[in-house]
C-alpha cells in the first residue's frame, strides 16, 4: 500500500504516521483524518485496523478500489463527521447501524 499512489509521502517509511500523506491528528497524535480519495490503489475490503482510530472525523476513500458490502463496523467511527466512499466498487445496502453517524 502506497508505493504506487500518485503521491504516497512518506507512507512505507520510519516516518510518524501523522506526517504521512493523507492524515491529519490532533494534539494527542490521534488519527482525526484520513483523506486518500482518487489514488485509485486502495483495493479490497475496508481493514480491521481502521476501526481502531476512534478519534476519526474525516475518512475520504473515494474513487478507489474497496470492495465487497459496506461494513456495519463503521459505526465504530462514532466521531465521524464526513464519510466518502463514493466511486468505488462497494455494494449492498448501507447497513442500519450507520444511520446515526
Amino acid at each position: 500500500m502506497g508505493q504506487h499512489w500518485k503521491d504516497s509521502e512518506k507512507w512505507l517509511t520510519d516516518a510518524e504516521p501523522c506526517t504521512w500523506y493523507g492524515i491529519a491528528c490532533d494534539g494527542n497524535m490521534n488519527v482525526t483524518e484520513l483523506s486518500l480519495g482518487g489514488q485509485g490503489n486502495i483495493g479490497g475490503t475496508f481493514p480491521v485496523e481502521l476501526f481502531q482510530l476512534t478519534e476519526l472525523r474525516v475518512l475520504r476513500f473515494e474513487k478507489n478500489g474497496l470492495t465487497g458490502t459496506i461494513p456495519s463496523d463503521l459505526a465504530m467511527l462514532s466521531k465521524i463527521e464526513i464519510l466518502d466512499i463514493s466511486a468505488s466498487k462497494l455494494n449492498g445496502i448501507i447497513p442500519k447501524e450507520l444511520i446515526f453517524l
